[in-house]
């Protein structure tokens, strides 16, 4: 898998077949070790241009995403539990019922409230914008709140 995001990051990413190719391993990678441990993977994805990719249901607990260009990306239903999207670019990306439990998101530019509004949860979220944290107590305060784990599913 770190090849793969080594990919990612090194390669021409105009070549939207290899690229979606790629991402699509990253969106199936089920790892199961012992008595049905997942390994803790941390892909190291940082400065990735993945804009405009479909990275839909994708599994990205604990992934390096600082700087990553996430522009018009399509994130519904990903989980981006405690990884670190420090910087990031989120415009009109797609965050509908995406887990943000625990993740970073110190200087995430271009984010906004209504993309929030749509999000599983921000429980325990780090660095939130002051302002759009407000805006989240003030209008959606259960995405603060410390959701089930069927909710998470």
């Amino acid at each position: 898998m770190q090849v793969l995001a080594s990919y990612c990051r090194g390669h021409d990413m105009g070549n939207y077949d290899n690229v979606q190719d790629v991402l699509n391993v990253f969106k199936q990678r089920k790892y199961h070790y012992g008595a049905g441990e997942e390994e803790k993977v941390q892909f190291n994805l940082i400065g990735s241009d993945l804009a405009n990719r479909d990275l839909a249901g994708i599994d990205l607990v604990n992934a390096r995403l600082m700087t990553a260009d996430l522009e018009y990306t399509d994130l519904s239903n990903a989980n981006l539990g405690r990884a670190n999207l420090q910087g990031a670019n989120l415009k009109g990306a797609n965050l509908q019922g995406a887990i943000f439990q625990g993740t970073n998101l110190l200087g995430a530019e271009h984010l906004t409230i209504q993309q929030l509004s749509k999000v599983k949860t921000l429980y325990g979220v780090k660095n939130l914008d002051h302002k759009l944290k407000g805006l989240v107590r003030k209008y959606y305060p259960h995405l603060l709140e410390n959701p089930e784990k069927e909710e998470l599913k």
